[in-house]
């Protein structure tokens, strides 16, 4: 057999494997909807994992993120005084979008506190948390309660039924959805929802 021969059989061969393995591998069951989605939602939390993870610890210190935002508002107080703002005449907004203002608004909650049952809580994904004291109105208007919290993917709220004044929201976006936000904790009030803390028992991966 010569040398020209067996230059020109050795591609063929490896051509012919490579058919015989791509007709005979395992293909993964795929749902209808074109993807195998549990696994999908394990790879996103996973790379969420991953991304925000301390190299030298193994794993996400949210518990930083407080320390980060108390540093923020230092920082903010000692510039305030260094700075004076300037004061803008009758300023004209225009609305540039997005198309869905609202954006994912996660949770709705009647207000237990207001016997008219008209004040409503509203939790955006990572807008803050918002209130309307009048939902029945033609033009509810929504006034910002926080839109600077420790954590502002708001998808959960609660109130006690025998104490009103105290509440509970939840964050973090625990759906799987590759643009979720992460959440940090749970978060309380005592006062009906104009300050929240954190409660430090959920200051771990699961409450995330």
């Amino acid at each position: 057999m010569n040398k020209k021969y067996i230059l020109t059989l050795l591609p063929l061969s490896l051509i012919a494997l490579l058919a015989v393995w791509f007709v005979n591998r395992e293909v993964p069951e795929i749902s209808e909807e074109g993807e195998n989605k549990e696994q999908t939602i394990i790879e996103r939390f996973e790379w969420e994992f991953e991304r925000t993870k301390d190299l030298s610890l193994g794993y996400p210190p949210v518990e930083r993120m407080l320390d980060a935002l108390d540093l923020a508002r230092r920082r903010q107080a000692e510039l305030a005084g260094q700075f004076s703002r300037g004061v803008i005449t009758n300023p004209k907004w225009r609305e540039r979008g997005p198309n869905n203002i609202g954006g994912r608004t996660r949770v709705i909650h009647i207000d237990l506190n207001d016997p008219t049952r008209k004040t409503v809580w509203a939790g955006g994904v990572a807008g803050g948390l918002w209130k309307t004291t009048d939902i029945d109105a033609e033009d509810p208007q929504w006034q910002k309660i926080n839109d600077y919290l420790d954590n502002m993917a708001i998808a959960a709220l609660a109130q006690d039924p025998n104490n009103p004044q105290i509440m509970y929201m939840g964050t973090g976006e625990g759906y799987g959805n590759f643009e979720a936000v992460a959440g940090l904790g749970l978060f309380k009030s005592v006062d009906g929802g104009s300050t929240w803390q954190i409660l430090p028992a959920t200051l771990t991966g699961g409450f995330r």
